[in-house]
């Protein structure tokens, strides 16, 4: 079951299955044949439970939302039990209370399970606040890499993203980004 699992940016909602059949296929991918065992649908349901998504559980995955459907597909991701995990944009198409939601679930993950996280993300301030190390990439090239409050810099922000920024720290040794104009 351990291994790599990847979460693509966005989620083919055209198949005719439900949130659960959908998450429980992904669960399925992994071992051979199609006996439903107990403890792969406690699994499904413990995700389903955690992401907040289980009133969703027998709507069809073409009726959702874009960001509902990107929680889907974070379900399906999960219920692989990666031991390294590949997201792309995982909350792009979320408001910002599941934003935080889903970011804080996968740092608790990554923490408590050992799990290895790798996100890509265009939110620096979200990546200042969850991330225990970035690698800031840009046209192809590594810009920098290591802790994420000594990479994402002003002098970084200006030569990667043209802008005159800002860094702040708030609360709770948290940091953040005020742009102050485009260079």
């Amino acid at each position: 079951m351990k291994g790599i699992s990847y979460m693509p940016q966005g989620l083919n909602a055209s198949a005719r299955l439900t949130v659960y059949e959908s998450v429980l296929l992904a669960r399925k991918q992994l071992t051979p044949g199609w006996v439903v065992h107990d403890d792969e649908l406690k699994l499904v349901d413990e995700i389903l439970d955690a992401l907040g998504i289980t009133p969703l559980s027998f709507r069809n995955l073409g009726e959702l939302s874009g960001g509902q459907q990107q929680l889907v597909s974070i379900a399906q991701t999960l219920v692989r039990e990666p031991q390294i995990l590949l997201m792309d944009e995982p909350t792009s198409a979320l408001d910002m209370h599941r934003q935080v939601q889903v970011l804080n679930f996968m740092r608790d993950l990554a923490r408590k399970r050992e799990v290895i996280v790798f996100i890509a993300i265009h939110d620096l301030n979200q990546a200042l606040r969850f991330a225990d190390q970035v690698l800031v990439i840009a046209d192809g090239t590594a810009q920098g890499s290591g802790p994420s409050h000594e990479v994402i810099n002003e002098q970084m922000l200006r030569a990667v993203y043209k802008v005159e920024a800002r860094i702040e720290r708030c609360s709770r040794g948290q940091h953040h980004i005020l742009i102050d104009d485009i260079v």
